[in-house]
């Protein structure tokens, strides 16, 4: 994106338009004259500003130069926003809402249910008026204004100058959903080739999450080589992974075939793709169906090793227990007090072997300490 400062219009000449002067705060109506806005954002009326300024300092008023002073300038500073070449100033918040910081008088809530409505709500003339402390009519006006007049915060104009893009992104009305995202149309190209391999169109997610979620671009190209899919990439885009360990060992499950939610509880509970290796070479099972077990034990905060998992086949329940970590915790709770205390992970076993945890506990009387002498 460019950084220098945009002006009101598009070629850069003097915008002109009519202002109502008024001479005091509560009149309605006042004596329409014009002014015009240089391309710096410097000001030019019929007025003499500077003995303006000498009577507002003695108590006089004209709006013209609250107009000039405070409402013109924070259009200039909105242009960021409105023009998209600044990112919404929003956060994610629980996986489900969009956070704005509240402007007081103006935000009835903080919170909204997409980025979009976000974008809509802090572009919009009331809380540009509320943010920089200026009067929303005169904002509005000056607004309507320069959006006639620029090539840069009307959407139908901006495509002009970036044809085919539309092409990018999988739903119909997606460029325009970005665009109230606060994404730029001349971004599109450069996020999407971050999606290395993916040769369909990616959906709005994908963009949104590559802007706001905070991932990495580089590491998502080299991720997403192992597994070229829209649904993939927009899933990556938002993954939120815990150490560079696991980031990297995403793309080899990826590359195994392991779905998203089981890559998502593999690497929350940071068990690496060799440890499927070994238990799918010591139990004879796909590396899938090995990661698969592993993914459903370390939900419930377990890490059963091969052995452990052979036990179970050899009971036929190998491929069919799900851990509930509710249970383990009261399990682990009740088996306090029998010294040593198994691990979190051979009382589980053990429960899933036995079905009961009164059974388990019954045995740790018993001085059974593994699962294995529960056979």
């Amino acid at each position: 994106m460019r950084t220098e400062a945009l002006g009101p219009t598009a070629d850069g000449s003097p915008l002109q338009l009519s202002v109502e002067c008024r001479t005091s705060r509560n009149a309605s109506r006042g004596r329409p004259h014009w002014i015009r806005i240089h391309a710096d954002w410097s000001v030019e009326t019929p007025h003499d500003l500077a003995a303006e300024r000498v009577a507002a300092a003695f108590g006089g008023f004209t709006s013209c130069l609250e107009l000039v002073d405070d409402v013109i300038p924070a259009v200039a500073r909105s242009m960021g926003l409105l023009s998209r070449r600044e990112p919404l100033p929003v956060q994610r918040r629980d996986g489900r809402s969009w956070h704005v910081k509240r402007i007081r008088g103006c935000c009835s809530a903080a919170n909204f249910t997409t980025v979009q409505n976000a974008g809509d709500h802090l572009r919009s003339p009331a809380h540009l008026a509320r943010q920089y402390g200026v009067a929303v009519r005169g904002l509005k006006a000056v607004l309507e204004a320069v959006n006639d007049a620029s090539d840069a915060i009307r959407l139908d104009r901006v495509l002009e100058q970036h044809p085919g893009v539309g092409g990018l992104v999988l739903e119909g009305s997606g460029i325009r959903d970005l665009w109230a995202a606060g994404i730029h149309p001349s971004e599109i190209p450069a996020m999407a080739a971050h999606a290395v391999g993916v040769r369909e169109a990616l959906p709005v997610s994908y963009f949104v999450g590559l802007r706001y979620a905070g991932t990495d671009p580089d590491w998502l190209a080299r991720t997403i080589v192992h597994r070229p899919d829209p649904m993939v990439a927009s899933w990556l885009a938002w993954t939120s992974v815990q150490s560079s360990l696991a980031c990297d060992d995403v793309g080899s499950w990826l590359a195994m075939g392991v779905g998203r939610q089981e890559i998502e509880a593999l690497t929350a509970a940071m068990i690496g793709p060799g440890e499927a290796v070994d238990l799918a070479t010591a139990t004879h099972r796909a590396t899938r169906s090995a990661a698969r077990i592993l993914a459903v034990w370390g939900t419930a905060g377990c890490r059963p090793s091969a052995d452990q998992i052979s036990l179970l086949d050899r009971h036929g329940i190998g491929d069919h227990v799900r851990p509930s970590a509710a249970a383990i915790d009261l399990l682990v709770k009740r088996a306090r007090p029998y010294e040593p205390v198994p691990s979190r992970t051979e009382l589980a076993v053990m429960l899933a072997l036995t079905g009961s945890a009164h059974d388990v506990e019954v045995a740790l009387s018993q001085g059974v300490r593994r699962a294995e002498d529960l056979a």
